[in-house]
Formats: C-alpha cells, structure tokens, sequence
C-alpha cells in the first residue's frame, strides 16, 4: 500500500514491477560466511542461548566488553560478555549481508540514531536512481529494511534506467570487445560530455545503446554554450556595458521571441525536473541556447556591431538573460561547464553569489 505513495519514473516500474515483487516477497538473507565486511552485530550466550544485539562502541562497553582497536573480524570475534545466567556471550559468526548496508543506507549516511536533527531534516530521500535490476536488489532492500524498522519508506521518487549496450543493441562484454569504460570517455571528452550524453540518451527504463557519434554531437553543442559566453563578455566589455545592471522598458519582436522562448523553457524545464523526466531536459536546455545562438544572435548582430547604445543595451540584456537562465537549468545535467561560465559572467559583470549552483 505504502509503495502507491512513492513516485515512480516510469510509472510501470513502481504500479508492475516493484509491486508485483512486493506482493511475492520472500526471506531476506542476513549474513554472509566470508571475511571481510560489516560484523553480524548478534552475541549469543553459550549456556542458555540469550542473544544480545550491539549497535555501538558505547554499546560494547556497557555490556561490559572491552573495544578493540578495529572492530571488522577477526578482532571483534575477541569481544565476550558475561551473560546473567553465569555463561558467556560470544558472537555469532559471519557478516551482514552486504544488502543490509545497502538498505539502511538512508539512515546511516544521516549518522541516525545519534544525531536525530539531520534524520528529522532529510530523512526520507526526495529522490533516488538505480538500474531495472534493483526492482529485487537495492530499491527493495531500502524499502523493505525501512518498513520494518520504521514503517514508512525511505524515499519519495525514484527514477529507474536501464543498461548500456553498445552501438548496435548488443551487452557489452570483454569477450566481445564491445565494451567501453566511463574513464575512457571522460578522460577522452569530459565529465560534462558524458552526463549531457547520457541523461538525454534514451527514455526512463529503457536500455541505452552507446553510441560515440552522438556524444560528439554533444560536444560540438556545449562547445556552441561556451561561445555564447565568449560572444556576451567580449561585446560587453568593447560596448563598454553591463547588462545585469540594466533593465529596459522596450524591445524588438526579436527580442521579445528570445526571452519569450527562455521564460516557456523555464516553466516547462521546471516542470520536468519536479515530475523527474530527466531524460527530456537536457533536449529542452539545448534547443534554448542553440536557438539564442542560431536565430537571435544571427539576427541582432548588426545591431550588436554596428548599432546604437541603447540597441545594443537591448540586445546584451537579452543574451545575458538568456544565457544565465540557461545555465541554471542545465547545472544539474553539467555541472562543471556551467558553473565555468558563470565565473566568467561574474568577473565580467560583477556578480553576487559565489556559484552558479547557488
């Protein structure tokens, strides 16, 4: 019942397929005989069998234990207790299932229980993302270990992807040779690249077969963004104008159209970014900036060169606009461009806030 109230993208991954592995739920495993990993915190007494569940340091010395100096097997297996009936207490080998430190991740990244004013400000997530194969893996384990300890989910939306295949629909593999890693790619292109790429690639659920003339697409596009940068800070700086100091009363129909299209692409990007199509944004974004450089800058640049004071404040103010606008609905999608960008507007124009991200 409680997982109708999460938000799910695509809608059929929470309505189908995560309710119909909820609806056939089975045991979960709770530990792992190996090594290495997050020591079953159980203590079971050898005489009569009481167990004893310890969640801290703190715990360890009230129940009369001494604290090791690290607390992963084997130097946790040297901690006893004393149980009442005479016997004692030792721990139950083995280690948490490495699920159960994926599924109380919501809790444990907010240091809970200690510090109860960060869980109260942020606990449930707004909003996580993961593959289709985490319908039975870590979308299940956060839910399933938050219902049980505190009956409520542990985040509000979800947004699942599907895998990357290479450029013909085929699993990349090593026996292939079709396969590329992420490294490759950003050492190659860039991180912004990359996320621009692959957030836009292919819709919610689906699988996303990788295709490298498509990211050079990209490439050529955020290459077109950082021209309109250069483009704005150089005729400011010859024109002589500041342009997030001004604020004209009256405007060409061209310039009407561009800030037309910014505030439309604002309201709808927005729009898109709350009901979590993320897929859809970065095509919103691009076709703004390519439309300001393509069709507005094609036609002021006349009045930009050649034309009057107050025609080229006009014009300036509306790049400038436009191009802010622009960059804060794309920082999420590329971070690092886009707060670049903004450096250069804030030397250039003196502005306020320390980031873009801000």
């Amino acid at each position: 019942e409680l997982n109708k109230s999460i938000y799910w993208m695509p809608d059929y991954a929470g309505s189908r397929q995560f309710d119909s592995w909820l609806a056939n739920l089975r045991d979960n495993c709770i530990t792992r005989q190996r090594t290495w990993g997050t020591p079953f915190p159980v203590w079971k007494c050898e005489s009569c069998g009481e167990l004893t569940v310890i969640g801290s340091r703190e715990d360890i010395i009230s129940n009369g234990g001494k604290v090791p100096e690290d607390l992963h097997p084997p130097w946790i297996d040297g901690v006893t207790f004393k149980c009442k009936c005479g016997g004692t207490k030792k721990r139950i080998h083995g280690i948490l299932d490495v699920w159960i430190d994926a599924g109380s991740t919501s809790w444990n990244c907010l240091d809970y229980p200690p510090n109860q004013g960060l869980f109260d400000l942020m606990y449930p997530a707004d909003f996580i993302l993961e593959g289709i194969d985490q319908v039975r893996g870590w979308f299940n384990m956060l839910f399933v270990a938050s219902m049980v300890s505190m009956q409520r989910p542990s985040f509000k939306a979800v947004y699942m992807h599907g895998f990357i295949n290479d450029a013909l629909g085929r699993k990349m593999s090593k026996s292939l040779g079709n396969y590329i890693l992420p490294e490759e790619v950003v050492r190659k292109f860039g991180n912004d690249a990359f996320r621009y790429y692959m957030i836009g690639a292919t819709n919610p659920g689906l699988d996303l077969n990788y295709n490298m003339e498509d990211l050079k697409i990209k490439i050529r596009n955020l290459g077109v963004l950082w021209n309109l940068n250069e483009l704005l800070v150089s005729s400011a700086r010859l024109a002589g104008i500041n342009p997030s100091k001004l604020s004209p009363k009256k405007f060409d129909i061209e310039d009407r159209f561009m800030l037309s299209k910014l505030n439309s692409t604002i309201v709808h990007t927005t729009e898109m970014y709350e009901k979590y199509r993320l897929n859809e944004i970065p095509w919103a974004v691009e076709e703004l900036y390519l439309s300001l450089s393509r069709d507005y800058v094609r036609l002021v640049r006349d009045k930009l060169n050649l034309g009057e004071q107050a025609e080229k404040e006009k014009v300036l103010y509306v790049m400038y606009s436009v191009l802010t606008g622009t960059i804060k609905l794309f920082a999420p999608v590329c971070p690092y461009i886009t707060e670049s960008i903004y450096q250069n507007l804030k030397k250039g124009f003196e502005l306020e806030e320390e980031s873009i991200h801000l």
